[in-house]
């Protein structure tokens, strides 16, 4: 009666360390997975960043270029002005129109440097962003390396387990052949 008492408890044993060591396989692969998910969307919003960077650049170069072209249209319209001093009339009315046309620059000048200015502090935004979203990369690797060493020590864990019991299960299979041999 003893004895078989004892075979169900190392048989009880056993399929608990069998449940444990597939319980620590489907934890590690688990982790696994959530890893390679977590860096693949990492990987996915900084690449959407570095697009939405590239896009604000290319938009700020196009707004750099009108800028000159209407810092070329104010010059070449106070040229224009100096050859074409006519009567005091006309050169008043002219001077007018000058002015409303370089206060209308003068506005569209400003909105486009508030825009600049805009676009800068952006870019210097999404710089932040990247060098963040570099750094949660990072960590999530160091984490997932951290995990993956965990899991491979549990395994070690139980490993060592199985043999220890295994030793043991022999053991005293030899002194209760020892025991029976008498």
């Amino acid at each position: 009666m003893k004895r078989s008492s004892r075979q169900m408890d190392i048989d009880d044993l056993d399929r608990i360390l069998q449940l444990d060591a597939t319980s620590i396989q489907n934890v590690r692969r688990d982790i696994v997975d959530a890893s390679k998910f977590e860096v693949g969307k990492a990987r996915k919003d900084l690449s959407d960043v570095k697009k939405e960077y590239d896009g604000l650049y290319a938009s700020n170069m196009l707004k750099e270029k009108e800028l000159a072209s209407l810092r070329d249209e104010i010059k070449s319209r106070e040229v224009l002005m100096d050859s074409n001093r006519t009567t005091e009339l006309s050169l008043i009315t002219k001077i007018k129109e000058q002015n409303n046309r370089q206060s209308k620059i003068i506005e569209r000048i400003s909105a486009e440097q508030r825009t600049m200015k805009m676009l800068n502090h952006m870019v210097t935004r999404m710089e932040r962003e990247i060098a963040a979203l570099t750094i949660e990369i990072q960590t999530k690797a160091v984490h997932k390396d951290s995990l993956t060493l965990d899991c491979k020590a549990l395994q070690d864990t139980v490993r060592l387990g199985e043999a220890q019991f295994t030793s043991h299960m022999s053991i005293e299979f030899l002194c209760l052949l020892n025991y029976s041999l008498r």
